[in-house]
């Protein structure tokens, strides 16, 4: 009894681990032109490409000109489905004046999980 007590434990464990994935997006890009009053930038998300995007985040401008800027993103979704997402990338200033937005990007997101194994079997060997 012990033996099946443990193994569905095991098994209503890995369905409430399953239920969602988390994925973490790096972005990399240039800020031409002149860094007076530059705020950050602003991230926007779409799911399909081309179409209309949302503000997905926001980031801050350090204060410190770079030659690459960064920004990390984390994407939590459903398990069991692969999705593209889309991504534009607009700089804003301290007045509130926004750029137009950037190329746009997309990531394939993997959220499904391998096969469930098959035929899992046991033998006892005795010296």
């Amino acid at each position: 009894m012990k033996k099946l007590i443990v193994v569905c434990s095991a098994v209503l464990l890995m369905v409430v681990l399953a239920f969602a994935g988390t994925k973490t997006l790096n972005f990399a890009w240039e800020q031409p032109g002149s860094l007076t009053g530059l705020a950050g930038w602003k991230l926007y998300q779409s799911d399909v490409a081309g179409g209309a995007s949302v503000l997905s985040m926001t980031i801050p401008y350090g204060g410190a000109a770079q030659t690459t800027y960064t920004g990390t993103k984390v994407l939590t979704s459903p398990d069991g489905v692969t999705k593209t997402y889309y991504f534009k990338l607009t700089a804003f200033d301290t007045s509130g004046n926004e750029s137009i937005k950037s190329n746009e990007v997309s990531a394939q997101i993997d959220f499904e999980a391998p096969g469930i194994p098959l035929n899992l079997q046991v033998t006892i060997t005795t010296p």
